[in-house]
């Protein structure tokens, strides 16, 4: 969850970040989460969203204060500008189409981010090999 934690972090508290990257972000959608069968939805959500049934029921206030769509949706586009963003997500990441929405609700807000979408998946081996970009562009953000 360290893409998430980036992601969630920067955007509740865009005063302590200048900027923030985010290698294979969990970033859902609605459909995308109710999409969980149950038993993912168990094993990796129940501990912070709570054991609820499946269906819309999952769709709770405390899930809506912590997703990343629905917060930058929320949120003003100046507020959002304060943190440079990096959003790096392989094309064969079951969350790229989370990251491309994130993408583009950036672009419908003119927040300045930057966007790779690269060959490779949600595993170690594709983070590694973006590693060194995301830490350039942190890195730029100290200049």
């Amino acid at each position: 969850m360290g893409g998430y934690g980036t992601l969630y972090l920067s955007l509740k508290y865009p005063d302590l970040f200048s900027s923030a990257a985010a290698l294979g972000a969990a970033v859902r959608n609605d459909s995308a989460f109710l999409k969980l069968t149950d038993e993912v939805y168990e094993e990796n959500f129940s501990k912070a969203f709570g054991s609820v049934p499946g269906g819309a029921n999952r769709l709770t206030p405390f899930y809506r204060a912590h997703s990343i769509l629905d917060i930058v949706k929320s949120e003003q586009a100046s507020d959002l500008s304060k943190v440079r963003y990096w959003i790096d997500c392989g094309d064969d990441d079951p969350l790229s189409e989370g990251n491309c929405l994130l993408h583009m609700m950036f672009l419908k807000k003119k927040v300045p981010h930057e966007l790779r979408i690269r060959d490779g998946a949600h595993n170690w081996i594709y983070w590694r090999s973006g590693i060194v970009e995301a830490l350039k562009f942190i890195g730029d953000s100290f200049r």
